[in-house]
């Protein structure tokens, strides 16, 4: 008597796609990269922190001789606390290098901004934050990659 196994091509089928996409899990990680900048892109659109505090108000500065004093924020542009020219944003880039996702700001000054109010997802080591919506993500973060190696997720 035997037994016959059904279904073995299949699954060979698809254990080989997922050794393929646990090789090159490139897709995952720029999904997550396309998502850490929208994260950080919210960040800029509320005026706060990608763990979710709240950006302290700009100074008030005197703008002249006999004028009021006005906040520094550019109140003719319509731009949020950051966004004086938009340089700032518009230099953040999201991308995959290898295994790893990379959140940077090339704009000369923006550590300096960064120190004072946090635009990246994360702390003043470099360590990713770990509270708020930013914690969140991070810590989904390998569960969603896993997902996606084992094919539950298409992206």
């Amino acid at each position: 008597m035997s037994i016959q196994a059904e279904g073995l091509e299949e699954l060979r089928r698809a254990l080989g796609a997922t050794a393929d996409r646990a090789r090159d899990p490139r897709e995952a990680l720029e999904a997550e990269a396309r998502a850490l900048a929208a994260l950080v892109d919210g960040a800029f659109a509320g005026n706060r922190s990608p763990d979710g505090r709240g950006w302290a108000p700009r100074k008030v500065v005197a703008v002249g001789r006999g004028r009021r004093a006005r906040p520094r924020s550019d109140a003719r542009s319509g731009r949020d606390l950051l966004e004086r020219t938009g340089r700032l944003r518009d230099s953040i880039d999201a991308r995959v290098e290898g295994d790893a996702i990379v959140v940077e700001a090339s704009a000369p000054y923006a550590a300096y901004v960064h120190a004072a109010r946090p635009f990246l997802p994360y702390e003043a080591d470099g360590s990713p934050m770990t509270r708020g919506p930013a914690g969140e993500f991070f810590e989904a973060m390998p569960g969603r990659i896993a997902a996606w190696i084992v094919g539950e997720v298409r992206r």
